[in-house]
């Protein structure tokens, strides 16, 4: 027999946890094992930062598909279609989520490209081909077969965005994209919050990423914000669920 600590691997932690988190608790906590984040409540933000994932959608595939079907599998399946990957804080996270998840799931609906992805752009103010990388939080996709560019969301955390530096960087990096033809929009925590900004904001996400226009009756209208409004309390519940 050999000796010293055992310890669960994130992946089959993630299972023993499904059958008592709800569908929406096991996404966010996939978020976090997929990111580069920790829930910390004794670090200053409430997370700790990591180097990389502590899983990724490939691992958790192959480990559904060797488990099979024990129980907790068919709810985690559900969950990591849902999850996403490289999220850097649970702000981000929740955030995200109200974003892309499915209208079936309260979510807008839009379409994700990438998080905090090494994106090439051009250095402005540079010597010719200067190139320079940018990783922007959230890359919303185009919509398919349309002449319009990703779209750049930014979540503005207080504690980097708010000094001298934080504020010029974000300028720099909101005109570097710009110049690609990406358009950056931002939100905060009081954004982040207010449901009606919210609604407006990825009204014209949608408009810029070459979405196709809805044609919805006011109580469908109602009815989805509603929704959105169920989806953003829900998430305002779930803190660190491990």
């Amino acid at each position: 027999m050999r000796e010293g600590l055992w310890c669960s691997g994130p992946e089959l932690t993630a299972l023993e946890l499904a059958g008592s988190l709800s569908e929406l608790e096991l996404t966010v906590l996939l978020c976090e094992m997929m990111g580069t984040y920790s829930v910390a409540p004794g670090y200053q933000g409430g997370m700790a930062q990591r180097a990389k994932p502590l899983t990724d959608p490939a691992r958790l595939t192959v480990f559904l598909r060797e488990v099979g079907g024990v129980k907790g599998s068919r709810a985690l399946e559900k969950a990591l279609k849902l999850a996403v990957a490289e999220s850097a804080s649970p702000m981000e996270t929740k955030l995200v989520l109200r974003l892309c998840l499915p209208a079936a799931k309260k979510g807008f609906g839009l379409k994700l490209l990438s998080m905090n992805k090494p994106l090439e752009v051009e250095r402005l103010g540079a010597s010719t081909n200067d190139r320079g990388i940018r990783k922007p939080d959230i890359l919303i996709a185009p919509w398919p077969g349309s002449d319009a560019n990703p779209v750049a969301i930014e979540y503005d955390g207080e504690e980097c965005h708010m000094t001298r530096e934080g504020v010029l960087s974000d300028t720099v990096r909101g005109n570097e994209l710009k110049a690609m033809g990406i358009g950056e929009y931002r939100v905060n925590r009081e954004i982040y919050r207010n449901i009606n900004y919210m609604e407006y904001l990825v009204e014209k996400v949608r408009e810029e990423a070459g979405y196709p226009r809805r044609h919805r009756s006011a109580e469908d209208a109602l009815r989805r914000k509603r929704e959105h409004v169920e989806l953003y309390k829900e998430l305002a519940r779930i803190g660190n669920v491990v």
